[in-house]
């Protein structure tokens, strides 16, 4: 069992070391549910903090005591805590916009209920291993079939709306409930895999504001969430943007080339029995 423990003596840690988080609409094409259209609302790559986890959140979290975290080695646990503002201003072409705008109208339609998607994704950029540094995943939530899709639905709609303008101010405000869960398994290979615990899955509040500047307006979305927060070593919340908590499995040395931990194991294996039937055979013949 030691030999897939975090105790591995050759094991090497595989940390987090960047994050990346995205927000996008999917439109399913009703005529056509093989094609999807994605539009882009925000992208950040910029985090507020990524550091082993604190007492704070640990402690929020119940790690200690809840079944699925409470025997992972802390070392081996981060908090991040991402920018809850887009790296970009939201610029999308005006025909885009326009079809974008109609679809949410069809979806607003109750005889034609077009359906929309919100898709969450993060990525999580690692040292290792070798062509799998970087591991996504995402979260894509069914707007349509949401007790709230109304509200939700006409925020979307004012907020793609081609003649709306500039207020200066949030235009758009929404909530998406229990939208994903932060704590995250990051393995050597494969895709990551939340861990699902009750009572931890985050609320999602998403708006969009515009800036008049320099007799120019500039929208652009952010992503907040407010039920977990992160502090420094003053006590100061550093944000309220997205909070993910990754565990990193440790991986195989980079000295062992393609050789997998089993593998190298196989091997000394297989060395010592030679060495030892040697020297039985060696002791036989005296």
């Amino acid at each position: 069992m030691l030999l897939f423990s975090s105790l591995n003596p050759i094991a090497e840690d595989n940390m987090v070391i960047g994050t990346q988080l995205d927000l996008s609409i999917e439109v399913i094409l009703e005529n056509n549910p093989e094609i999807i259209n994605r539009y882009n609302l925000f992208s950040n790559d910029h985090v507020a903090t990524l550091r082993v986890i604190q007492d704070g959140l640990y402690n929020q979290l119940n790690m200690s005591t809840t079944l699925q975290t409470r025997n992972i080695k802390r070392s081996l646990i981060q908090e991040i805590m991402m920018s809850s503002t887009s790296d970009t201003t939201w610029d999308i072409a005006p025909p885009s916009q326009s079809n974008l705008f109609d679809e949410i109208k069809r979806a607003q339609d109750i005889e034609i209920k077009q359906p929309i998607n919100l898709r969450l994704s993060y990525s999580f950029q690692r040292e290792g291993p070798p062509g799998n540094q970087q591991v996504t995943y995402s979260k894509s939530v069914d707007v349509t079939a949401l007790p709230d899709s109304e509200l939700i639905l006409q925020s979307l709609h004012d907020a793609v709306d081609p003649q709306r303008g500039c207020q200066n101010q949030s235009d758009v405000h929404f909530t998406i409930k229990n939208m994903y869960y932060p704590i995250i398994n990051l393995f050597e290979n494969g895709d990551p895999e939340p861990i699902i615990v009750s009572n931890q899955s985050i609320d999602v509040s998403i708006s969009k504001s515009c800036k008049i500047i320099d007799n120019g307006s500039r929208s652009y979305w952010e992503i907040t969430q407010s039920q977990f927060n992160l502090r420094d070593m003053n006590g100061t919340v550093n944000d309220n943007g997205l909070i993910f908590v990754p565990v990193s499995e440790k991986i195989t040395p980079t000295y062992l080339g393609n050789y997998s931990i089993l593998g190298f194991y196989t091997i000394i294996v297989y060395a010592v029995g030679t060495i030892l039937r040697r020297g039985k055979f060696t002791f036989a013949n005296f």
